[in-house]
């Protein structure tokens, strides 16, 4: 079983070389969810989280991870954490069209009774919300056919 470690903090796709983002604790107690999560018998939630990008080329980034996280089975204390250091090279996964249609769908929802005259305005704002993670293109063939 390979580890896996999921960062789910907005924004993280657009960092560039030399970007530096921290997120002190795993858990976001004002969303009541998790923000970062560790896994490889069972999930567990890192702090003092650091996410370093030390080269990019294209849609893929050179990241360096750092963490910690309470030992597997022992969140009692009895053991020290466990620091967690990765150092490799990720790929932006490309967003799904379930999601960009629900982005579509709530730009929409934010102009009653637009028509397709207000595509470029609400292809710009869409574009904005989807950072690069899909084709122009087939965000404004879709705009269009809400729209229509």
């Amino acid at each position: 079983m390979q580890p896996n470690w999921g960062i789910g903090k907005p924004g993280v796709e657009g960092l560039c070389k030399g970007s530096t983002i921290r997120i002190p604790r795993g858990f976001d107690d004002v969303l009541d969810e998790y923000v970062t999560n560790f896994y490889y018998w069972e999930h567990q939630e890192t702090d003092d989280n650091v996410i370093e990008v030390l080269d990019s080329s294209g849609d893929r980034r050179l990241l360096r991870l750092t963490g910690t996280t309470a030992d597997v089975g022992h969140y009692d204390g009895s053991k020290p954490d466990n620091n967690i250091l990765v150092e490799a090279w990720f790929d932006r996964v490309p967003m799904s069209d379930e999601l960009l249609d629900a982005i579509i769908d709530e730009e929409i929802a934010k102009k009653p009774g637009a028509t397709a005259k207000q595509t470029g305005q609400i292809m710009k704002v869409v574009m904005a919300r989807v950072e690069g993670r899909a084709e122009g293109a087939i965000a404004a063939a879709k705009v269009k056919a809400a729209l229509s």
